[in-house]
């Protein structure tokens, strides 16, 4: 599970082994699922935490 805020994840929903956040029958902004297909070399791995450390800044806490 990913967390990379709405515009990369529409920029990345079409990379094989990407999927919507999906656990209660509503996708969840900004989030995504990244199966084994998705991250099975080194560097699909860095590319996707890439992804999330440069959104970790912008993101808003979830509220209690």
């Amino acid at each position: 599970m990913i967390r990379i805020g709405e515009e990369a994840n529409r920029q990345n929903q079409h990379k094989p082994g990407v999927v919507p956040m999906d656990f209660t029958g509503k996708p969840m902004k900004g989030f995504a699922f990244i199966l084994p297909e998705g991250y099975d070399l080194e560097q699909g791995l860095v590319y996707w935490i890439d992804l999330c450390l440069a959104f970790n800044p912008q993101a808003e806490k979830t509220k209690k």
